[in-house]
């Protein structure tokens, strides 16, 4: 069994943004080996276009203070979002998963379900023939906070690529699941 690690950009966080790219790692949370990647930049005209999404100002000024290198990984070679919610969901259907991560409870994997549903497409955890799939929404902020409240330090966890890159953000994520659950067994462990 596998857990998968989602992070998003986005160009605003209201529950109708524009998604402008997806990162998902399929990994061994107690091992941390990376089984599989997954990367798509999202087209935002798409976005506007099929689904009157929505742009918030003060995040786009916000993107255009970032890198180069990583305003062109979230715009280059964009992809249609049903295109990429269909890849992206054909290769979480090869994996028994048993947790799906994003970094807080009401965004990462909340706004991935929407988008699914603009486009009347199922997300794994929201399909009705997979019992209880909806059991398997973890956030990684509260795991964080019962981490730190016995003493673990995400510090200690190396950042490796780019800040603000869906694909890095997400497998920095799911180091920092591995080593935290990890920790919290130790600590069960010695008690």
């Amino acid at each position: 069994m596998y857990d998968v690690s989602f992070d998003l950009e986005t160009l605003g966080v209201a529950d109708d943004a524009v998604i402008i790219s997806i990162g998902a790692v399929v990994f061994n949370r107690e091992s941390g080996e990376i089984i599989e990647r997954f990367y798509a930049a999202i087209d935002p005209e798409c976005e506007i276009e099929l689904v009157n999404a929505s742009i918030s100002a003060s995040t786009l000024k916000w993107w255009m203070t970032q890198r180069a290198e990583v305003l062109a990984q979230a715009f280059e070679e964009a992809k249609n979002p049903i295109e990429a919610l269909s890849e992206l969901f054909d290769m979480l259907s090869k994996y028994t998963i048993q947790g799906y991560w994003g970094n807080g409870a009401t965004f990462d994997i909340t706004k991935l379900g929407q988008m699914a549903k603009r486009y009347s497409l199922t997300a794994p955890w929201d399909n009705p023939t997979i019992p209880h799939s909806f059991t398997y929404v973890r956030d990684l902020r509260t795991l964080m906070g019962i981490a730190t409240s016995l003493g673990f330090n995400k510090t200690s966890v190396p950042r490796v690529g780019d800040h603000h890159n869906a694909l890095d953000d997400a497998e920095y994520q799911a180091n920092l699941v591995t080593h935290a659950t990890n920790f919290i067994s130790t600590a069960a462990n010695a008690a």
